[in-house]
């Protein structure tokens, strides 16, 4: 099974709020950079978006790109992106948190459990959004994302 990569650089804190469209850009463009996905990515990202939000609950969202885009995807890895202000997800949602993934195979299910399992701890996400540490929002990741 291959690895799912969580490295503390996919880690950005006390980002400027902005669109929802624009934020999940830029989470579609920082996993562009790391090198886990192709040119086209994004796009996937925000047609996925279209389709059914991502918008999870608590003030998170795991954006990530559609079906279709499957051959996009270099290496599978997630970038955490905070934004204390929030971003509008619509329908009175307010995201402060984006956990945006890009999973090959089977590693997006396991990317989606893992996360699931650790938004399902309200403390974790209450000190996700408030925490100014990279090395504390790391640790709990890779405790869960396997």
């Amino acid at each position: 099974m291959a690895n799912i990569a969580i490295e503390k650089e996919n880690i950005f804190l006390n980002l400027q709020s902005t669109t929802k469209e624009e934020a999940i850009r830029l989470a579609g463009n920082k996993l562009l950079e790391a090198g886990y996905v192709a040119d086209g990515y994004v796009e996937s990202m925000l047609h996925r978006e279209e389709l059914l939000t991502t918008y999870m609950d608590y003030g998170v969202a795991i954006p990530h790109g559609d079906r279709e885009s499957q051959q996009l995807i270099i290496q599978s890895g997630i970038v955490f992106l905070q934004f204390k202000d929030g971003i509008d997800f619509g329908n009175g949602n307010k995201a402060e948190l984006l956990i945006a993934s890009a999973g090959k195979g089977n590693n997006h299910l396991r990317i989606l459990s893992g996360l699931a399992k650790l938004l399902k701890k309200t403390e974790i996400v209450d000190l996700f959004i408030s925490t100014n540490d990279k090395e504390i929002v790391y640790n709990e990741l890779i405790k869960y994302i396997k």
